[in-house]
């Protein structure tokens, strides 16, 4: 889904790593295939403007950010 024009999947992984792990844009975008941070920045960037009229995307979002909460 990566490669798929317009697919959130990959800007919900960067998205993820950033909420959840904490990388920075350099780190994420390698983990992502060799993305330049400014393509994951603008990436992470599209895909909360759409959240913001998708609650779809909303809903994704907060399904990450659940699966992520693991305590220790």
């Amino acid at each position: 889904f990566a490669g798929r024009r317009g697919h959130p999947g990959c800007a919900l992984f960067l998205w993820g790593l950033r909420q959840s792990c904490g990388l920075t844009l350099r780190e994420a975008g390698r983990l992502a295939g060799g993305m330049q941070y400014s393509a994951v920045s603008k990436a992470i960037r599209r895909l909360e403007l759409r959240a913001a009229v998708d609650a779809n995307i909303r809903s994704e979002m907060s399904r990450l950010k659940e699966a992520s909460n693991v305590e220790p």
